[in-house]
């Protein structure tokens, strides 16, 4: 289940509840919640690069007894490359909170792209 909501003109939060039930019976069943508060700043007008710095909540927990929730922040920005706005590029760093008996810090980044919008060289 997702759920977002514009925060005024430019902040936004967005949720995503789920469950992952596995058929394989050596895997546990889990829950767990999503949830990130951002902005996003943008230069150049309605076409121009834009910013969105955020902090994501990411918690999960496996329907087991006695279980540990395991949350996670992961504070990152998103960054348009072109200024079409049709490639993005996020890279964050995801710090577990709890649970974090081996479990490290990690790097991480995407890009997404939306082809419809454009090739990869187009309108930089």
């Amino acid at each position: 289940i997702s759920w977002g909501k514009f925060l005024g003109p430019a902040a936004f939060l967005q949720a995503q509840a789920f469950a992952e039930l596995p058929t394989d019976s050596g895997v546990d069943d889990e829950v767990g919640l999503r949830m990130v508060l951002g902005r996003t700043w943008t230069s150049g007008g309605e076409f121009g690069r834009s910013w969105s710095p955020m902090l994501e909540l990411l918690t999960v927990r496996d329907l087991v007894s006695g279980a540990e929730t395991k949350v996670d922040l992961v504070p990152q920005c998103q960054v348009s490359l072109p200024t079409r706005q049709h490639i993005l590029f996020n890279i964050g760093a995801r710090f577990p909170v709890s649970a974090t008996e081996g479990r490290d810090t990690q790097i991480v980044a995407y890009i997404l792209w939306d082809l419809f919008d454009g090739g990869f060289f187009d309108g930089w």
